[in-house]
């Protein structure tokens, strides 16, 4: 090999590598970006969960409380909102 072939292959051996760094850096942060967003989801997953018991147990002790013509126009509405928030959460 003479002197200048090593030197082009000294460069290109320099440039795979430093490609080859910010590579992998760039997939660290798309590994913590993807944490990030997991934790969001099951953060919202929790809350989401929650409001549906919380409107679940209205419902079964909304007749004790309304009568039964308010009960049934809060059922409907708890029965949109889970119907949203399962949406929301099949968009995630």
């Amino acid at each position: 090999m003479t002197l200048p072939q090593k030197k082009i292959w000294i460069c290109l051996m320099g440039f795979s590598l430093m490609s080859n760094l910010a590579h992998n850096h760039a997939f660290a942060e798309d590994t913590k970006e993807t944490v990030k967003e997991k934790v969001k989801e099951a953060k919202e997953d929790v809350k989401r969960g929650s409001k549906k018991g919380a409107r679940k147990l209205q419902d079964k002790t909304c007749k004790v409380v309304d009568g039964q013509t308010k009960c049934a126009a809060t059922k409907a509405k708890h029965s949109v909102q889970n119907a949203v928030d399962d949406v929301k959460d099949a968009a995630d």
